[in-house]
Protein backbone atom coordinates (compact mmCIF):
# COMPACT_ATOMS: atom_id res chain seq x y z
CA UNK A 1 0.00 0.00 0.00
CA UNK A 2 1.58 3.70 -0.98
CA UNK A 3 1.12 6.41 1.06
CA UNK A 4 -0.96 9.54 0.42
CA UNK A 5 0.99 13.01 -0.53
CA UNK A 6 -0.20 14.01 2.43
CA UNK A 7 -0.50 12.98 6.30
CA UNK A 8 -3.79 13.65 6.78
CA UNK A 9 -5.45 13.09 3.13
CA UNK A 10 -9.01 13.29 4.11
CA UNK A 11 -11.73 12.70 6.82
CA UNK A 12 -11.55 9.02 5.91
CA UNK A 13 -7.54 8.86 5.07
CA UNK A 14 -6.05 5.31 6.04
CA UNK A 15 -3.93 5.06 9.09
CA UNK A 16 -1.55 2.95 7.47
CA UNK A 17 -0.99 5.62 4.07
CA UNK A 18 -0.90 8.71 6.61
CA UNK A 19 1.08 6.74 8.74
CA UNK A 20 3.60 5.98 6.39
CA UNK A 21 3.79 9.37 5.05
CA UNK A 22 5.04 10.78 8.20
CA UNK A 23 7.42 7.80 8.93
CA UNK A 24 8.88 8.54 5.19
CA UNK A 25 9.42 12.48 6.04
CA UNK A 26 10.73 11.76 9.61
CA UNK A 27 13.44 9.22 7.92
CA UNK A 28 14.11 11.25 5.01
CA UNK A 29 14.79 14.21 7.30
CA UNK A 30 17.49 11.89 9.39
CA UNK A 31 18.72 10.76 6.11
CA UNK A 32 19.41 14.43 5.35
CA UNK A 33 21.02 14.96 8.56
CA UNK A 34 23.12 12.09 8.84
CA UNK A 35 24.79 13.38 5.76
CA UNK A 36 25.11 16.75 6.43
CA UNK A 37 27.26 15.67 9.45
CA UNK A 38 29.95 13.57 7.33
CA UNK A 39 30.56 16.90 5.75
CA UNK A 40 29.70 19.38 8.89
CA UNK A 41 30.26 17.72 12.64
CA UNK A 42 29.95 21.08 13.90
CA UNK A 43 27.61 21.55 17.40
CA UNK A 44 24.49 22.43 14.93
CA UNK A 45 24.82 19.64 12.58
CA UNK A 46 25.08 17.35 16.00
CA UNK A 47 21.81 18.82 17.62
CA UNK A 48 19.92 18.60 14.20
CA UNK A 49 20.80 15.08 13.75
CA UNK A 50 20.29 14.13 17.46
CA UNK A 51 16.26 15.52 16.95
CA UNK A 52 16.00 13.15 13.69
CA UNK A 53 17.18 10.39 15.33
CA UNK A 54 14.59 10.72 17.97
CA UNK A 55 12.10 11.88 15.49
CA UNK A 56 12.13 9.05 13.84
CA UNK A 57 12.70 6.63 16.52
CA UNK A 58 9.52 7.96 18.12
CA UNK A 59 7.21 7.39 14.85
CA UNK A 60 8.59 3.60 14.39
CA UNK A 61 7.22 2.78 18.35
CA UNK A 62 4.04 5.04 17.71
CA UNK A 63 3.11 3.37 14.41
CA UNK A 64 4.87 -0.29 15.20
CA UNK A 65 1.11 -1.46 15.44
CA UNK A 66 -0.15 -0.53 12.21
CA UNK A 67 2.43 -1.64 9.69
CA UNK A 68 4.56 -5.05 9.31
CA UNK A 69 8.22 -4.10 9.27
CA UNK A 70 11.00 -6.50 7.97
CA UNK A 71 13.11 -7.45 10.69
CA UNK A 72 15.74 -4.98 10.19
CA UNK A 73 13.38 -2.46 11.09
CA UNK A 74 13.83 -1.71 14.68
CA UNK A 75 14.89 1.32 16.48
CA UNK A 76 17.63 -0.53 18.26
CA UNK A 77 20.13 1.22 15.81
CA UNK A 78 18.51 4.59 16.34
CA UNK A 79 19.59 4.28 20.10
CA UNK A 80 23.16 3.52 19.95
CA UNK A 81 23.45 6.33 17.17
CA UNK A 82 21.94 8.60 19.29
CA UNK A 83 23.25 7.47 23.15
CA UNK A 84 26.53 8.44 20.99
CA UNK A 85 25.42 11.84 19.78
CA UNK A 86 24.08 12.63 23.57
CA UNK A 87 27.34 12.36 25.05
CA UNK A 88 28.69 14.71 22.11
CA UNK A 89 25.72 17.08 22.47
CA UNK A 90 26.61 16.97 26.02
CA UNK A 91 30.59 18.35 25.26
CA UNK A 92 29.09 20.93 23.15
CA UNK A 93 26.82 22.26 25.44
CA UNK A 94 29.25 22.34 28.62
CA UNK A 95 31.77 23.94 25.89
CA UNK A 96 28.84 26.18 25.74
CA UNK A 97 27.57 27.21 29.10
CA UNK A 98 31.61 27.52 30.08
CA UNK A 99 31.71 30.73 28.76
CA UNK A 100 28.80 31.92 29.96
CA UNK A 101 29.60 32.29 34.29
CA UNK A 102 29.43 36.00 35.30
CA UNK A 103 32.21 38.74 35.75
CA UNK A 104 32.39 38.13 39.42
CA UNK A 105 33.69 34.26 38.89
CA UNK A 106 36.59 35.51 36.35
CA UNK A 107 39.21 35.42 39.40
CA UNK A 108 42.80 34.08 38.55
CA UNK A 109 41.25 30.43 40.16
CA UNK A 110 38.35 30.60 38.12
CA UNK A 111 40.00 31.30 35.23
CA UNK A 112 42.48 28.26 35.80
CA UNK A 113 39.91 26.28 36.62
CA UNK A 114 38.23 27.14 33.02
CA UNK A 115 41.16 26.36 31.20
CA UNK A 116 41.74 22.72 32.73
CA UNK A 117 37.94 22.01 31.75
CA UNK A 118 38.26 23.74 28.57
CA UNK A 119 40.89 21.71 27.35
CA UNK A 120 39.45 18.53 28.53
CA UNK A 121 36.21 19.02 26.75
CA UNK A 122 38.45 20.05 23.60
CA UNK A 123 39.97 16.45 23.88
CA UNK A 124 36.69 14.90 24.83
CA UNK A 125 35.15 15.87 21.51
CA UNK A 126 37.55 14.62 19.65
CA UNK A 127 36.76 11.00 21.47
CA UNK A 128 33.15 11.81 21.17
CA UNK A 129 33.10 12.63 17.73
CA UNK A 130 35.03 9.03 16.19
CA UNK A 131 32.73 7.09 18.57
CA UNK A 132 29.61 8.98 16.53
CA UNK A 133 30.99 8.60 13.94
CA UNK A 134 31.13 4.84 14.59
CA UNK A 135 27.92 4.15 15.30
CA UNK A 136 26.91 5.95 12.33
CA UNK A 137 28.92 3.70 10.30
CA UNK A 138 27.42 0.18 11.60
CA UNK A 139 26.25 -2.31 9.27
CA UNK A 140 23.27 -2.53 11.92
CA UNK A 141 21.98 1.47 11.15
CA UNK A 142 22.97 1.11 7.29
CA UNK A 143 20.71 -2.27 6.85
CA UNK A 144 17.92 -0.70 9.18
CA UNK A 145 18.32 2.19 6.67
CA UNK A 146 18.01 0.70 3.89
CA UNK A 147 15.22 -1.58 4.95
CA UNK A 148 12.99 1.01 5.79
CA UNK A 149 13.36 3.10 2.28
CA UNK A 150 12.78 -0.11 0.72
CA UNK A 151 9.32 -0.88 2.88
CA UNK A 152 8.24 2.68 2.19
CA UNK A 153 8.11 2.06 -1.38
CA UNK A 154 5.69 -0.42 -0.87
CA UNK A 155 4.66 -0.08 3.15
CA UNK A 156 2.75 -3.43 4.52
CA UNK A 157 0.39 -2.82 6.98
CA UNK A 158 -1.32 -4.69 9.82
CA UNK A 159 -5.20 -5.21 9.40
CA UNK A 160 -6.13 -2.14 11.62
CA UNK A 161 -4.43 -0.37 9.47
CA UNK A 162 -7.31 0.36 7.20
CA UNK A 163 -9.21 1.91 10.14
CA UNK A 164 -9.29 6.05 9.57
CA UNK A 165 -6.05 7.85 11.55
CA UNK A 166 -8.82 10.11 13.12
CA UNK A 167 -10.49 6.61 14.99
CA UNK A 168 -7.03 5.30 15.55
CA UNK A 169 -4.74 8.19 16.65
CA UNK A 170 -6.02 8.37 20.91
CA UNK A 171 -5.16 4.55 20.95
CA UNK A 172 -1.55 5.63 19.49
CA UNK A 173 -1.03 8.08 21.84
CA UNK A 174 -2.36 7.08 25.28
CA UNK A 175 -0.17 4.47 25.64
CA UNK A 176 2.64 7.09 25.89
CA UNK A 177 1.04 9.52 27.78
CA UNK A 178 0.23 6.60 30.48
CA UNK A 179 3.18 5.60 30.30
CA UNK A 180 4.43 9.63 31.20
CA UNK A 181 1.90 9.79 33.87
CA UNK A 182 2.84 6.65 35.81
CA UNK A 183 6.70 8.03 35.71
CA UNK A 184 7.92 7.87 39.73
CA UNK A 185 9.27 11.13 39.04
CA UNK A 186 6.48 13.40 39.65
CA UNK A 187 6.80 12.14 43.33
CA UNK A 188 9.74 14.63 43.68
CA UNK A 189 7.90 17.83 45.19
CA UNK A 190 11.31 19.31 45.65
CA UNK A 191 13.68 19.29 42.97
CA UNK A 192 17.36 17.57 43.99
CA UNK A 193 20.59 18.96 43.31
CA UNK A 194 20.78 17.81 39.27
CA UNK A 195 24.20 15.91 39.50
CA UNK A 196 23.13 13.85 42.52
CA UNK A 197 21.80 10.32 42.41
CA UNK A 198 18.63 11.48 44.17
CA UNK A 199 17.99 13.13 40.77
CA UNK A 200 17.68 10.08 38.91
CA UNK A 201 14.05 9.74 38.58
CA UNK A 202 13.74 13.41 37.32
CA UNK A 203 16.26 12.88 34.60
CA UNK A 204 14.20 9.80 33.41
CA UNK A 205 10.96 11.66 33.65
CA UNK A 206 12.81 14.24 31.31
CA UNK A 207 13.16 11.63 28.50
CA UNK A 208 9.86 10.41 28.69
CA UNK A 209 8.30 13.91 28.38
CA UNK A 210 10.59 14.00 25.35
CA UNK A 211 9.24 10.64 23.84
CA UNK A 212 5.57 11.72 24.20
CA UNK A 213 6.39 15.17 22.98
CA UNK A 214 7.80 13.69 19.53
CA UNK A 215 5.07 10.89 19.54
CA UNK A 216 2.43 13.42 19.66
CA UNK A 217 3.75 16.07 17.30
CA UNK A 218 3.56 13.14 14.74
CA UNK A 219 -0.57 12.79 14.63
CA UNK A 220 -0.53 16.99 15.45
CA UNK A 221 -2.36 17.12 12.17
CA UNK A 222 -5.50 15.12 13.73
CA UNK A 223 -5.90 17.33 16.39
CA UNK A 224 -7.21 20.68 16.80
CA UNK A 225 -5.57 23.91 18.96
CA UNK A 226 -5.39 22.63 22.03
CA UNK A 227 -3.08 20.52 21.35
CA UNK A 228 -0.69 23.02 20.41
CA UNK A 229 -0.41 24.87 23.57
CA UNK A 230 0.11 21.02 25.10
CA UNK A 231 2.87 20.72 22.86
CA UNK A 232 3.85 23.65 23.92
CA UNK A 233 4.38 23.32 27.83
CA UNK A 234 6.13 19.60 27.33
CA UNK A 235 8.23 21.34 25.14
CA UNK A 236 8.65 23.91 28.17
CA UNK A 237 8.83 21.36 30.81
CA UNK A 238 11.42 19.44 28.29
CA UNK A 239 13.67 22.63 28.01
CA UNK A 240 13.55 23.50 31.78
CA UNK A 241 14.39 20.24 33.00
CA UNK A 242 17.08 19.79 29.99
CA UNK A 243 18.92 23.35 31.71
CA UNK A 244 18.93 22.01 34.73
CA UNK A 245 20.45 18.54 33.62
CA UNK A 246 23.24 20.56 31.87
CA UNK A 247 24.05 22.58 34.87
CA UNK A 248 24.15 18.90 36.93
CA UNK A 249 26.76 17.78 33.98
CA UNK A 250 28.82 21.01 34.57
CA UNK A 251 28.80 20.63 38.76
CA UNK A 252 30.25 17.27 37.68
CA UNK A 253 33.37 18.76 35.55
CA UNK A 254 33.93 21.37 37.77
CA UNK A 255 34.60 19.06 40.38
CA UNK A 256 36.50 16.88 38.20
CA UNK A 257 38.89 20.22 37.49
CA UNK A 258 38.60 21.71 40.99
CA UNK A 259 36.79 24.83 40.35
CA UNK A 260 36.59 27.32 42.81
CA UNK A 261 33.23 27.55 44.76
CA UNK A 262 31.83 30.78 43.09
CA UNK A 263 31.41 28.82 39.51
CA UNK A 264 29.80 26.23 41.84
CA UNK A 265 27.47 28.42 43.46
CA UNK A 266 26.36 29.92 40.21
CA UNK A 267 25.80 27.05 38.29
CA UNK A 268 23.69 25.49 40.88
CA UNK A 269 21.49 28.67 41.10
CA UNK A 270 21.39 28.82 37.54
CA UNK A 271 20.02 25.04 37.98
CA UNK A 272 17.37 26.07 40.22
CA UNK A 273 16.13 28.42 38.40
CA UNK A 274 15.79 26.60 35.64
CA UNK A 275 13.14 24.34 37.42
CA UNK A 276 11.49 27.30 39.03
CA UNK A 277 8.08 25.94 37.51
CA UNK A 278 8.32 22.63 38.23
CA UNK A 279 6.51 22.77 41.56
CA UNK A 280 3.44 23.98 39.62
CA UNK A 281 3.73 21.63 36.89
CA UNK A 282 3.95 19.01 39.06
CA UNK A 283 0.45 20.06 40.87
CA UNK A 284 -0.86 20.07 37.58
CA UNK A 285 -0.18 17.16 36.74
CA UNK A 286 -1.14 15.18 40.02
CA UNK A 287 -4.39 16.92 39.78
CA UNK A 288 -6.86 14.26 38.99
CA UNK A 289 -8.78 16.87 37.22
CA UNK A 290 -6.10 17.93 34.93
CA UNK A 291 -5.23 14.46 34.24
CA UNK A 292 -8.83 13.87 32.82
CA UNK A 293 -8.60 17.32 31.16
CA UNK A 294 -5.84 15.91 28.82
CA UNK A 295 -7.03 12.43 28.49
CA UNK A 296 -9.97 13.82 26.56
CA UNK A 297 -7.53 15.90 24.47
CA UNK A 298 -6.15 13.57 23.49
CA UNK A 299 -9.20 11.35 22.94
CA UNK A 300 -10.53 14.39 20.24
CA UNK A 301 -9.14 14.67 16.98
CA UNK A 302 -11.10 16.69 14.89
CA UNK A 303 -13.46 15.17 12.57
CA UNK A 304 -13.13 16.17 9.38
CA UNK A 305 -15.61 17.68 6.43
Amino acid sequence: MRGTTTARGGAEAEAGASGSVILGRRFHEFHRRLEAIEEDPSPGSVHELRIATRRLQAALVLFRPLFDFPADVTPSPLRQVERQLGKLRDLDVLTARLSTFSPVSERPEAEAAGARLAGVLVAGRKRALKRASAAIERRSLRRMAAALAAWLDDPRCSPVASFPMSLLAPDLLLPLFARTLLHPGWRLDEVPTPDTTAANPLHSLRRRLKVLRYGVECLVDWYDEPIISWLDELHAMQDALGAWHDEGLLLDRLREAQGPEAMHAESLERARGAVARWPAWRARYLDPKARASLRHLLDGPVSLP
